[in-house]
């Protein structure tokens, strides 16, 4: 009888133990949402793109009135993505940036602009 409570006694401490090691995920899935600062701010910038071969081009305007800089995001075809130089845009004033993909680039894929 005491054979079968030991064995009884490892199995539901297994469990437990499984148990324990199923729920780390959800826990640090809260805490990793959590780290990450929640929603992104919206973009104040309002600005265009546009794509010309291997170069990719932001032109923003500042509607507010606070100085904004930004910098254009660019993925770029078969070669490495890439990010601009950052400008700053005074209040009411209009800005941009390019960035050219490398040469074994098949060309622009997307771009987007960052602001900071």
């Amino acid at each position: 009888m005491t054979g079968m409570r030991t064995n009884l006694k490892r199995l539901l401490a297994g469990g437990a133990i499984l148990g324990a090691i199923a729920a780390l995920p959800l826990a640090g899935a809260s805490t990793a949402h959590a780290a990450d600062g929640g929603p992104t701010p919206k973009n104040a910038l309002a600005c265009t793109t546009r794509a010309e071969g291997r170069d990719a081009f932001v032109d923003c305007t500042n509607p507010t009135n606070v100085t904004i800089a930004f910098r254009a995001v660019v993925v770029c075809g078969t070669g490495l993505d890439g990010k601009s130089d950052w400008i700053t845009v005074n209040p009411g004033e209009k800005g941009w940036v390019q960035y050219r993909c490398g040469e074994s680039s098949t060309g622009v894929g997307s771009i987007n602009w960052e602001e900071g």
